[in-house]
């Protein structure tokens, strides 16, 4: 691991050495989870962000852009940007709610859905190149650690409300 020994000055003072461990570990692992997804995209140049709408577009067709902008936690003028940007593509479509038309709802247009195609397979590739190699023990014993870690993160987060 690549952690200074003092940690002072960087606003860690106090922290166990092992918990700054398993945070960068953490910090690491999403950033070359990032890099591999995006490097397996036939879609050079996608930004993340797009990536990340049009998975959640995806996954829940008829969203409004207030609740993406939520989930994502983009202020509403960043995600509306993003969205034109995307909408010019074919990545996706708008539409106005029929009850309350001042609510824009989300789909994936013909290019996005294709993207989506192939970001969902490369994902399932992800998966089976770093995950499923762990023995079923370590795998089920790693998710009992993760929900731990989920869980603590939902209560510091209710918390915070």
């Amino acid at each position: 691991m690549n952690r200074p020994e003092d940690a002072s000055g960087h606003g860690q003072e106090g922290l166990d050495p092992v918990s700054l461990d398993v945070m960068q570990e953490f910090r690491r692992i999403n950033h070359l989870r990032l890099s591999m997804l995006a490097r397996s995209m036939p879609k050079p140049g996608l930004p993340p962000t797009q990536g990340l709408c049009m998975n959640v577009i995806g996954e829940h067709e008829g969203i409004t852009q207030r609740e993406l902008g939520k989930h994502l936690h983009v202020s509403p003028a960043t995600l509306s940007g993003i969205l034109q940007r995307m909408e010019r593509q074919g990545l996706i479509e708008r539409w106005a709610d029929e009850k309350d038309h001042r609510l824009m709802r989300l789909r994936l247009g013909r290019e996005g859905e294709a993207l989506h195609a192939q970001a969902t397979e490369a994902h399932r590739r992800s998966i089976e190149s770093t995950i499923t190699p762990l023995c079923e023990r370590d795998r089920r014993e790693l998710m009992r650690l993760l929900r731990l870690v989920g869980d603590n993160f939902e209560t510091a987060v209710a918390a915070l409300k």
